[in-house]
């Protein structure tokens, strides 16, 4: 017994071991450094590691290290607003709730001929709360993966539609990275904008899926969902936040919406983390208002067929869901 507990000590220090040395490696190479600065240390980290597995005498000193690297990670790798960020992503939205009116400055309105190449435009609007007629979930599947990028987008009395997009904030040139996401690489913005822009720009641009889900909700409750959005805006406005890829993602940070306001609706699933068969998990909870099966469901709502074929103009958003 003494035996058989003291291999599965030593098996659960390896584990700890592991883990705790890739950690460090992953902070070490994604650290805000000079390029060449990484690979070096990712290499004497790695090396030090080598040692400690032969000469015992070492292995405090790694440790050490590894504390020191982690201790280091977490105090000076802080989110930041002010940074050289893309052009597209350069204006953080601001909120201010009076009553039941919402004014937002910053609702994203840009002009693409391509991916990278836009005319950046930025709206101010009131929108009264009261009047949310509609809530709708979007997915954007990446390939045939499990990862996607999911998003929201609320509909107003006066035909008006506010997509709500959680994601990394780039700085100019930067592209995302599901590792760099893990060792607060990028901070987390929401992009508010229409839907031409956000919409219009995956499907006829990057030339992805897209999955528009009207959400089983009265209208109080798309007023709450969307009031709770926007306070959060708010907040990330007032204090940075890093995005993280499993624990500050789009889709954790939707789920986390529902989940303030109705405590467990969403439960912990993989769906939530590698969100492209959320959909699946949101049809099964009921949160879609739909009777169809799984691919049923998927085949009525997937807009970039009617995208193609819809104006880039005010009538974008009644277009895509004439079907």
């Amino acid at each position: 017994m003494r035996r058989a507990l003291r291999l599965a000590g030593q098996v659960v220090a390896a584990l700890i071991g592991l883990v705790l040395a890739l950690w460090c490696v992953g902070a070490l190479w994604f650290a805000p450094l000079p390029t060449w600065m990484p690979p070096l240390l990712v290499a004497g980290y790695a090396i030090a590691v080598a040692c400690a597995l032969r000469v015992r005498r070492v292995r405090p000193l790694v440790v050490g290290a590894s504390l020191a690297v982690i201790a280091a990670h977490l105090a000076l790798v802080l989110p930041s607003h002010h940074r050289d960020w893309s052009p597209d992503q350069v204006r953080l939205p601001h909120v201010s709730i009076a009553g039941s009116v919402a004014t937002i400055d910053g609702v994203r309105d840009n002009r693409y001929r391509a991916v990278d190449d836009y005319d950046a435009r930025w709206q101010s609007g009131m929108y009264d709360l009261d009047a949310v007629a509609s809530a709708w979930f979007i997915i954007e599947p990446f390939g045939a993966g499990p990862a996607a990028h999911t998003f929201l987008s609320f509909g107003f009395d006066d035909g008006r539609f506010l997509a709500v997009s959680p994601e990394i904030r780039k700085e100019r040139g930067e592209s995302f990275s599901p590792l760099g996401g893990m060792f607060r690489r990028f901070e987390l913005m929401y992009v508010l904008g229409t839907e031409r822009d956000l919409i219009g720009l995956r499907v006829l641009h990057r030339r992805d899926e897209v999955f528009v889900y009207p959400l089983r909700a009265t209208r109080a409750q798309c007023r709450a969902l969307l009031t709770d959005v926007l306070e959060r805006v708010a907040a990330i406005e007032a204090t940075p936040e890093h995005y993280h890829t499993l624990a500050n993602s789009c889709s954790v940070s939707i789920a986390r919406h529902v989940d303030r306001l109705w405590p467990g609706v969403v439960p912990l699933r993989s769906e939530v983390f590698l969100p492209a068969d959320s959909d699946r998990l949101a049809l099964e909870l009921g949160l879609i208002d739909s009777v169809l099966p799984l691919a049923g469901c998927r085949a009525r709502h997937r807009i970039d067929p009617a995208v193609a074929a819809a104006s880039l103009d005010d009538g974008f958003s009644a277009a895509i869901r004439r079907r």
